[in-house]
């Protein structure tokens, strides 16, 4: 067995490439991104824990302009 150090930072990054590569590669890699993320959390405990970031990839919502700018 090989042994790797990672700082918590890297753990953080590697635990953030598997949740893109699941959402890029779907239920083909979620078992084993799911595995791997679990040793890295035991290892760094919640300290790992991906930060979800809630941004939209869409504009915000558009008032009509009122009739009263004719």
């Amino acid at each position: 067995m090989k042994s790797i150090e990672f700082t918590p930072e890297e753990a953080q990054a590697v635990i953030q490439l598997f949740d893109v590569a699941c959402k890029s590669q779907g239920l083909g890699v979620a078992e084993a991104a799911a595995t791997l993320t679990r040793k890295f959390q035991q290892a760094f405990g919640e300290q790992a824990e991906p930060e979800v970031v809630e941004t939209s990839e869409f504009a915000d919502s558009v008032e009509p302009p009122s009739e009263d700018s004719e």
